[in-house]
């Protein structure tokens, strides 16, 4: 077994001594492995930031074809009036306002609480207050192109000693497929907030 020990080493592909290309290097440092998976396809790439500038009715996300996995991250979003966040998905580029199946706990110190929703996916059941601000994130997650999963876990800064957690699914149709992703209040709008969103 002979070792080859240098500094650096600069070249375009990699290959097997049979002459199949087994790596390619692309200029700006990316990987591909043609024998292999996608390995980029395991990383999120992210979309542009939003960040609120002052009171807005909803931020909107529009999700690339073919993504199985979009993760909303978002740091002090915050509600103008006393209602709650939520999230609705977009396909052909109408936002359901229905089909939703999926619930919201919270622990904040000795009381829990919970409940659900059947018009969106809730971000935190009961933080209704003006005063929150709302840090965390959100995974949507498909089985099928038309079959998505959510999973939201966050907190409030109004509440640190409570945590909130919400779950469920949405069918978007046969044939359908995830377009975009909203987040908005139940009354009024949003007032705070940086959101980014990434995709996978």
């Amino acid at each position: 077994m002979s070792r080859l020990i240098v500094s650096s080493v600069e070249t375009q592909n990699i290959k097997f001594d049979s002459d199949t290309s087994a790596m390619t290097i692309s200029s700006a440092g990316a990987v591909t492995m043609p024998s292999t998976p996608d390995i980029n396809g395991y990383k999120f790439s992210q979309s542009s930031v939003t960040t609120l500038p002052g009171a807005t009715a909803a931020i909107d996300f529009t999700v690339p074809a073919g993504v199985t996995q979009v993760r909303v991250v978002f740091n002090n979003v915050s509600q103008e009036s006393s209602s709650e966040v939520f999230f609705r998905l977009s396909t052909n580029g109408s936002f359901r306002t229905s089909g939703y199946l999926g619930g919201s706990a919270y622990i904040n110190g000795n009381n829990p609480g919970v409940s659900n929703a059947t018009g969106y996916f809730m971000m935190a059941y009961g933080y209704n207050n003006a005063g929150n601000v709302f840090n965390g994130y959100a995974d949507f997650c498909c089985t099928t192109l038309n079959e998505w999963i959510m999973v939201n876990q966050n907190n409030s800064g109004a509440y640190p000693n409570g945590s909130n957690l919400s779950t469920g699914k949405c069918s978007l149709g046969s044939n359908n497929t995830l377009d975009g992703i909203r987040i908005m209040a139940t009354s009024g709008n949003l007032d705070s907030g940086v959101v980014k969103c990434y995709f996978r």
